[in-house]
């Protein structure tokens, strides 16, 4: 079950560096406008940053509630040997979920972030 956890996680990590890499390639002028009206590297690295974090605050609780319900549902559909089994979910491990996915969309939004912040403005607002 863990191969499984962690490729799950790797997809989910490269899901959310392409949705970031596209973001920042489809907002190239606007970076650029940004920068030339003053915005730091730093302040547009927090401002990508913040998009990730958002991506995994919004996935991890979405992923929690559609985990949980699904159990449930899963159990209905189990008869026979099976209907003892019950979901055990403890808030430990909820939460401990949900920080993961939360710090996984940080550190995997962390390179289209930093590279946002590192674009030349005039090249920025040249681009197509």
């Amino acid at each position: 079950m863990d191969n499984i956890a962690a490729v799950s996680l790797l997809v989910a990590s490269v899901g959310i560096i392409t949705t970031l890499w596209t973001s920042m390639m489809e907002r190239i002028r606007e970076i650029g406008i940004l920068k030339a009206i003053g915005f730091s590297n730093e302040k547009i690295l927090r401002l990508f940053l913040n998009e990730a974090i958002i991506i995994g605050l919004m996935g991890g609780t979405l992923g929690l509630f559609t985990g949980i319900g699904l159990a449930y549902v899963m159990k209905s559909f189990f008869r026979g040997e099976f209907a003892h089994i019950t979901p055990i979910f403890t808030i430990p491990s909820l939460f401990g979920t949900w920080v993961l996915c939360v710090v996984l969309s940080m550190v995997s939004g962390f390179y289209p972030a930093w590279r946002a912040s590192r674009l030349d403005p005039v090249a920025s607002l040249r681009h197509e």
